[in-house]
């Protein structure tokens, strides 16, 4: 499930916009996290969980309707029929392993063990994302292939909508994912070099805004300095 919305401040907001450069569609990414920023204490990876938490319940709910639809056929023919049945099976087959996707992103979170044991549990949750993002496109391809009687009819329409709608959230958490690996392998040494100077001497703490290349980079320097010994109030000053 997606998190509870939780008030925003400054601090919280400032950061969300950094991590959402680093997806196709930012002020998608901004607008639809932006309930839940007070949650993600300068980390990047819990923002990418949120958006597959959110992009899962999408797919639920788009598994279900799909169903009634079945239930109801396209009335445009036996093949729209059978299109929009195997449309049905492909996105409730990938509904079966939204539990699993969110398992290996809360496996980042705390960003336990190695950076292979990292690197592994990020891989895992970046293909099945990149697979249900692929069923729900390739599910559009078959409704095109059925013929302007399939494309044309109000189900079908609604179906080739569905799949766009849920695809571009599944995006929005699939690039984030992306994003997290950028986090670990451009900051984790400068975070950790950096720690002890920054809880030392709070006032030369350096902004990562001002030591990052872009915007996104300045969001995955956040994370990271939270990431460590539970410096959340070095991630909020750096989130500014």
């Amino acid at each position: 499930m997606a998190p509870a919305p939780a008030p925003s401040s400054p601090a919280a907001t400032s950061f969300l916009p950094a991590s959402c450069a680093a997806t196709n569609a930012p002020d998608a990414c901004y607008n639809l996290l932006l309930p839940y920023v007070d949650t993600f204490h300068g980390n990047l990876v819990r923002v990418a969980r949120a958006a597959a938490a959110i992009a899962g319940a999408r797919q639920r709910d788009f598994a279900g309707e799909l169903g009634r639809l079945k239930l109801r056929g396209t009335g445009a023919g036996k093949v729209a029929d059978m299109t929009l049945a195997d449309c049905f099976n492909e996105v409730s087959a990938s509904n079966l392993f939204v539990n699993e996707t969110l398992g290996h992103i809360d496996n980042l979170v705390g960003r336990l063990g190695s950076k292979e044991d990292f690197d592994s549990q990020r891989v895992l949750a970046q293909e099945l994302l990149y697979s249900t993002e692929s069923g729900l496109m390739q599910c559009v391809d078959w409704f095109h292939g059925a013929g302007e009687a399939a494309v044309s009819s109000p189900v079908g329409k609604e179906v080739i909508d569905g799949c766009t709608t849920v695809s571009a959230y599944v995006d929005i958490a699939l690039m984030l994912v992306n994003a997290c690996h950028k986090v670990l392998s451009l900051y984790t040494a400068y975070a950790i070099k950096r720690f002890a100077d920054w809880m030392s001497n709070d006032d030369t703490l350096p902004s990562c805004a001002t030591t990052a290349s872009t915007r996104a980079s300045a969001a995955c320097c956040c994370s990271i300095v939270s990431a460590h010994a539970g410096a959340v109030a070095v991630a909020r000053h750096t989130c500014r």
